[in-house]
């Protein structure tokens, strides 16, 4: 059984960020009063087949169109679906290991199901296809 201390989660959470940031992948480490976790928090472009609840990603169609005077940014995605995602990893001391959340939700603020989510992940990463 591997564990690690929440030492070596801390360090291990700086080494990754710095090496995020090197290349380009955005990682924050947050801190609160009692915890230190990293974050990834994104907005991809997908669309949903017709006739089922496939999503692809398609990562590179998103095109800014506008930039008002107050700063809002239109997004012109086609008919593309923009799907928010937030991944958090979090130490886990009961287990002492490291614990992934990912949530991901559409442009209403309604979380995508676990079926969408699962056809989001690349082929070789689900186990029943």
């Amino acid at each position: 059984m591997c564990e690690i201390t929440c030492d070596q989660f801390i360090s291990s959470c700086a080494e990754f960020v710095a090496l995020s940031a090197a290349a380009g992948d955005n990682w924050d480490i947050v801190r609160d009063a009692a915890h230190v976790w990293i974050q990834n928090n994104t907005v991809i472009s997908a669309t949903t087949k017709k006739g089922d609840d496939v999503i692809e990603d398609i990562l590179d169609d998103i095109t800014i169109d506008s930039v008002d005077d107050d700063n809002t940014i239109e997004i012109k995605a086609g008919n593309k679906e923009l799907i928010s995602c937030s991944y958090e990893v979090h130490y886990s001391s009961s287990y002492a290991v490291p614990v992934l959340y990912c949530r991901f939700w559409d442009c209403s603020g309604q979380l995508l199901s676990l079926e969408q989510v699962w056809s989001m992940a690349p082929l070789p990463a689900r186990g029943w296809d």
